[in-house]
């Protein structure tokens, strides 16, 4: 879950396990690489994410479509139904891979977020041992080794 200091006032999160950020995806060919062009297209968004929020504060002129998932603007974009979505980064590429699908990276991330394991306020000590655990795993090499295997980048 993206670390957001909303979020922080009600709960905990670990410490972050992976940096992403929030990605414009289009149909392959598509002129669009950028927010800058986005004014009177039609962009998907998963509905209560961060990035529904970011798209409405920050692409006003933006005819946002909300969706229950990645699977569901894959499909929108590919059949051109929309013009493009913005998700996180790594999930939009695992998925699109996943799915063989027609659909690019567009331009530079909108944004960077940190990504961690959301916790109950008040459990310091759940939070101690996952971080300690996270850390343990980044410096030993096997963080790297899992994300190269299923994210193909190194996410930390």
């Amino acid at each position: 879950m993206a670390i957001t200091e909303k979020r922080l006032e009600s709960i905990d999160f670990s410490d972050p396990y992976y940096r992403s950020g929030a990605q414009l995806f289009v149909k392959k060919g598509s002129s669009l690489q950028s927010s800058q062009q986005l004014a009177g297209k039609k962009i998907g968004v998963t509905l209560g994410t961060t990035y529904e929020d970011w798209v409405r504060k920050n692409l006003p002129k933006a005819d946002v479509r909300t969706y229950k998932g990645v699977p569901d603007m894959l499909l929108e974009v590919a059949n051109g139904r929309i013009d493009g979505f913005i998700t996180d980064r790594i999930v939009g590429a695992m998925a699109i891979a996943d799915k063989n699908a027609p659909i690019q990276m567009a331009g530079d991330l909108l944004y960077e977020e940190r990504m961690g394991i959301a916790l109950q306020l008040g459990n310091p000590q759940l939070k101690k041992a996952l971080d300690q655990a996270l850390a343990e795993i980044k410096a030993d090499g096997t963080y790297k080794k899992i994300s190269l295997k299923w994210l193909k980048v190194d996410a930390r």
